[in-house]
């Protein structure tokens, strides 16, 4: 019987090769590599020449590559990754800045798309506008109060009156704004005293969200309500400010953005119910439609966000090799999610929101096996050191115990990988880390993981029989006013806060990770020095 946990998937062979070649992984570097260009030329005026930098790169890989004619195919497509990366990110930030010049009251009438509260105002974000009658591209925020939050819902046509000017600065105070440019956001409002609703649009996607927020509002407590919408629909607004913020503290608040713990519980539920029904006879390309279409439509009323697009690329990709019966590769699947996003949004590079779920999703794909088999090595170690037993040495079945030791160890490496992959994005965006995060994680992603699809199940049912939300619900809301009662009660630190890091730093130490992973064909003692390296490096720059 053997402690050591078992690994997914294959391990990487050892080759005459540095390193075995992935070509949708290096793709997207190199597209991500394109799209940075394509911001230092524009931001930082960087001469055109350093292009050269990443395509000598290229041309090295093939001149010492074995097979010439493969490896000039791949270059080939890596060079039209990052051209291509330079090009939708210029043409995304010219087309952002081709807008009217704009500054004056105006009848604006549009559609709302988004829909927020802030403080003592309603924030809504309207697009299909016109001003004066007149039509002009993107989107306007406007600042209403807060009175009217309740009043106006989503898809709803407006009118009203406002002072509005043009926004098309790229960058502010804050640094890039990748996430109006993103979404187009170019005009804003005054502050709207007075607002007309002149008709509504019907959206399907618009339509159930509202409904589910109708419902869960009605049904439930208002802080779980709060909470359920934030689980369901990344909607944060209704939450408690000093709640949501001992939450951040807690390093659990990932848990509000719609990404993999989501997708993938969907996922993973709706493969399973096709097993055990007789859509389990269906042909494989009708499955998978199935599975998508169901994929879609969640990620279509939580907004198609980054990290929707990031889970359900990589969910369908794993489910296609699956029916196809070929071999799946988690790196190559995150990679292909990574270039839909990029093409469709190159901005969205810059984004937190972007770097943190697949900093995450890339820690664990890397860096969470060697992790699982040191702490299971470990441990294996350890037992037959103390029990000198010969059985330890004999394969026989897992017990129920061991069961669940290798799913601790399995979940306690996914935790610490995804943390050590995005604790320096926090550090540089938000100042601070938690100090109870790794604890918390470990605490409440399982539980989450495994409530999410029945309060989903119980949201929906409650949503179509109105008379009984209030009883359907009623579990739910117990349960989440149990699980808050830890963050109502406890108020969670820092473990660090106000520190900054320098460019170097970040690089030094995501380079002394990179050698902490298996995909390197070179000994133990080249990794351990390279790690070494790096992280004295790091501390240099510290």
């Amino acid at each position: 019987m053997k402690l050591l946990p078992k690994t997914n998937g294959p391990k990487e062979e050892r080759t005459g090769k540095l390193f075995n070649f992935r070509p949708l992984f290096f793709t997207a570097l190199f597209l991500c590599f394109g799209i940075l260009f394509g911001y230092f030329v524009y931001a930082a005026g960087m001469n055109v020449g350093f292009a050269a930098l990443p395509l000598t790169v290229v041309l090295l890989f093939v001149l010492f590559a074995e097979n010439k004619k493969r490896a000039g195919l791949f270059a080939l497509a890596l060079v039209f990754a990052f051209s291509l990366g330079n090009a939708t990110f210029s043409l995304s930030v010219g087309e952002f800045e081709r807008a009217e010049a704009v500054d004056g009251y105006y009848t604006v009438e549009g559609r709302i798309v988004e829909r927020s509260v802030g403080g003592e105002n309603a924030i809504i974000v309207v697009s299909a506008l016109s001003l004066d009658g007149e039509a002009v591209k993107g989107r306007m925020i406007a600042y209403l109060p807060a009175s009217y939050n309740g009043a106006l819902r989503l898809s709803d046509t407006v009118r009203f009156t406002s002072h509005v000017h043009v926004n098309i600065q790229t960058s502010n105070v804050y640094g890039f704004r990748a996430e109006a440019i993103a979404k187009d956001n170019r005009f804003s409002a005054g502050r709207v005293e007075k607002i007309e609703v002149t008709g509504h649009k019907t959206d399907l996607f618009f339509a159930v969200r509202e409904r589910i927020v109708q419902t869960v509002q009605a049904g439930m407590d208002e802080t779980p309500a709060a909470v359920t919408l934030a689980v369901l629909l990344g909607d944060t607004s209704a939450i408690d400010e000093g709640l949501l913020e001992n939450i951040r503290y807690g390093g659990i608040a990932h848990v509000f953005a719609v990404s993999g713990l989501h997708v993938g519980s969907l996922f993973a539920c709706f493969v399973a119910l096709i097993k055990k029904t007789r859509l389990k006879g269906l042909p494989p390309l009708a499955r998978f439609l199935v599975v998508a279409a169901l994929l879609l439509f969640y990620g279509g009323v939580c907004g198609y966000s980054a990290s929707v697009i990031r889970a359900s690329v990589t969910c369908l990709a794993l489910y296609a090799y699956k029916l196809l019966g070929l071999k799946s590769d988690g790196l190559e699947n995150l990679s292909l999610a990574v270039i839909c996003v990029l093409i469709v949004n190159p901005t969205q590079l810059f984004g937190v929101g972007f770097q943190l779920s697949f900093a995450a999703s890339y820690g664990i794909a890397l860096l969470s096996r060697p992790i699982r088999e040191s702490v299971g090595g470990l441990f294996e170690k350890s037992a037959r050191q103390k029990e000198r037993l010969d059985y330890f040495r004999e394969e026989q079945p897992p017990t129920l115990w061991e069961k669940n030791w290798r799913g601790a160890i399995d979940f306690f490496a996914v935790s610490l990988s995804a943390q050590a992959f995005t604790w320096p994005i926090l550090l540089l965006n938000f100042g601070y880390l938690s100090a109870a995060g790794l604890l918390l994680n470990c605490l409440f992603v399982p539980l989450l993981s495994a409530v999410f699809f029945p309060l989903l199940c119980f949201v929906a049912v409650a949503s179509l029989v109105a008379a009984f939300e209030s009883v359907l619900l009623l579990a739910p809301n117990l349960l989440l006013s149990a699980m808050l009662l830890l963050f109502q009660a406890v108020e969670f630190s820092t473990v660090f806060a106000g520190a900054t890091l320098s460019v170097g730093g970040v690089l030094s130490y995501y380079g002394a990770l990179l050698f902490c992973i298996d995909k390197w064909n070179v000994s133990k003692l080249q990794k351990l020095m390279s790690v070494v390296v790096f992280l004295i490096a790091f501390f240099i720059c510290l």
